[in-house]
């Protein structure tokens, strides 16, 4: 808490579809790094766009493997900056930080999709990520479903109150 900076904050949360659960479970690192990697490209790329910011955000990200009902649900929650330092090392606020969210929601699951299913396809190709012959065989049609479904990524309001949100994901740190 003592090195945030005085300045809005948002709630980001990425997640996967349940369709990959099984490929997430033999491969967890690789698909851990590949949901954080995911996320981080998608806020930095929408970050870079003078439509909504041109400047690099302050981003803590947290993997959570766990959904509300304590179900397998891997999902990345991230508090992203309302803004970024300059090459003048000066503040710039983000454009659309005076508004309810920090980058269009639509916009973001597309880019976020896309990546994803490109970096798993590559890593699959290469071995990284390994597939059961089963796996393989119905890899084909479940990308194409991939594609075509949403994938659920979401932006809360700038956080009032930041210091709650930040104990409940540091939480497990704490244990």
């Amino acid at each position: 808490m003592k090195e945030l900076l005085p300045v809005k904050y948002y709630h980001a949360v990425f997640t996967i579809p349940h369709q990959l659960n099984s490929l997430v479970m033999g491969n967890r690192k690789a698909m851990f790094t590949l949901l954080f990697d995911a996320a981080s490209y998608t806020l930095l790329k929408f970050a870079k766009d003078e439509k909504y910011l041109t400047e690099q955000p302050g981003i803590i990200a947290v993997l959570h493997t766990w959904g509300q009902q304590l179900s397998f649900h891997p999902h990345i929650h991230c508090i992203v900056s309302g803004g970024g330092i300059d090459k003048e090392q000066r503040w710039k606020e983000a454009v659309k930080a005076k508004h309810k969210f920090l980058f269009p929601v639509k916009a973001v699951q597309q880019v976020y999709r896309a990546y994803f299913l490109k970096q798993l396809q590559q890593q699959i190709d290469k071995g990284i990520i390994t597939m059961t012959e089963e796996q393989h065989k119905d890899w084909p049609s479940l990308r194409t479903a991939l594609y075509k479904i949403t994938w659920i990524t979401y932006f809360k309001e700038p956080m009032a109150v930041l210091h709650r949100c930040l104990n409940i994901l540091g939480a497990i740190r704490r244990r």
